[in-house]
């Protein structure tokens, strides 16, 4: 099985990459982070999800603002 994980430099895809690293069942894992893809951008998503072919795509992306910016 192929996995991409979205986010998988974040806090959650970090975790969820080192879960399913130890898994036997996962042929390749695709880790994906801001660097491969900008997600606010439609055809840089889709080229890298159509590249990627995954049989489980994963989404642990965030837009993180600053605190500051809540107040």
């Amino acid at each position: 099985m192929k996995v991409l994980i979205l986010g998988s430099n974040g806090l959650v895809g970090t975790s969820v990459k080192h879960v399913l690293e130890r898994n036997p069942n996962i042929e390749e894992l695709i880790c994906a982070t801001r660097n491969d893809a900008d997600l606010f951008n439609f055809g840089e998503t889709k080229e890298l999800i159509e590249n990627s072919k995954p049989d489980i795509m994963i989404n642990a992306a965030a837009k993180l603002v600053e605190f500051m910016q809540i107040l």
